[in-house]
């Protein structure tokens, strides 16, 4: 009977000794749980107008810096139509295997006067790519504007803790998102190429600013007044930091993105009609490799103003601008050498 009695006692303890443990493991759980700070939700937004330079934009970001590969890529006119842009920002998503949501952007500047490159970058901004690579991957103007609007972008920015936002064509889709103060707020930085400190400061004939900020000049005042963190790479830098025909033939050597390298020989052989340089100039990759790796360029902080016509310039009463100076020497090379190596 004393020890019935006795294994009656033990389980009873035993089992409330359990519950105690139990529910001291769960209060932990919960502690540790309550405790765990929140992980901050990162966008990054790719804003261009693809356009050869551009294409190398998110050559890099899908094969060699895939830790800031963009969130969305928004298609905004410039370098080609409005239509073309969102033609070739879809074209090059499907080439590169990217996973990026493509955005509708502004089609014409807010004046509504489209400015014209020409056929700098092709008659279709793709180096003459576009019509064959639609076919190949079945891609129509249809499918196409099925995609995201600006409106609903915003609603994705109001829902990061942070955006991360590269602008490297006219700034017109990014100064129509931040009409909203919301979307404002979320912008932590803006990653910036276009304009010329210098270099547009010249007497140079007709030329009063670089083709990215003269594409929309309300949209760049609107920008440099507002309370954004400003990264410029300005053409005084972006000019002088081409690939010469030596490192595109070693790049073609490699065996691998030939579309890639008839898009840098489409620029090259631009940049040697328009006497700007005997190489190719890729003027867009420069922001997204900053936000990719500070420590390889220079910096200075600059007061600048900008006017309607897209034109900056130093003032004292200007706002605070991030002007890139330079970079480590051959280090875009490098990394353009590494993204067709992903090819082999």
């Amino acid at each position: 009977m004393r020890n019935k009695i006795q294994n009656l006692l033990f389980l009873v303890i035993g089992t409330a000794l359990s519950a105690s443990v139990s529910s001291c493991k769960e209060q932990t759980s919960e502690a540790i749980d309550t405790a765990m700070p929140k992980e901050e939700k990162v966008l990054t937004i790719f804003d261009g107008d693809p356009g050869t330079d551009d294409a190398y934009c998110l050559f890099l970001a899908s094969k060699v810096l895939t830790d800031i590969e963009p969130d969305y890529c928004v298609a905004t006119f410039g370098n080609s139509t409005g239509e073309n842009t969102r033609r070739n920002t879809a074209i090059l998503n499907k080439y590169l295997g990217m996973k990026s949501q493509l955005v509708l952007g502004a089609e014409k500047p807010f004046n509504g006067i489209e400015p014209s490159c020409g056929d700098f970058h092709g008659t279709d901004g793709l180096a003459e790519l576009q019509s064959s690579m639609l076919e190949r991957y079945g891609i129509t103007d249809e499918n196409i504007s099925k995609n995201l609007t600006l409106e609903q972008l915003k609603d994705s920015i109001k829902a990061a803790d942070k955006v991360n936002y590269i602008a490297v064509g006219p700034l017109t889709s990014l100064a129509t998102l931040i009409k909203d103060p919301e979307v404002e707020k979320k912008i932590d930085w803006v990653y910036a190429m276009g304009g010329g400190i210098d270099y547009f400061n010249k007497d140079i004939g007709t030329f009063n600013t670089e083709y990215n900020f003269a594409g929309d000049g309300q949209a760049v005042v609107a920008v440099f007044n507002s309370k954004l963190n400003i990264l410029l790479a300005p053409y005084d830098f972006t000019r002088a930091k081409f690939i010469t025909p030596e490192q595109i033939d070693e790049f073609a050597a490699v065996g691998t993105y030939p579309e890639m390298i008839q898009i840098l020989n489409c620029n090259k052989a631009s940049n040697a009609r328009t006497g700007q340089a005997n190489g190719a100039i890729l003027h867009d990759i420069f922001p997204l490799l900053y936000l990719s790796n500070e420590s390889a360029f220079t910096t200075k902080d600059e007061k600048l103003t900008a006017d309607a016509h897209g034109h900056i310039e130093r003032n004292a009463n200007g706002r605070t601008v991030r002007v890139l100076t330079d970079i480590q020497d051959q280090y875009h090379q490098k990394l353009i050498k590494e993204a067709f190596m992903t090819g082999k």
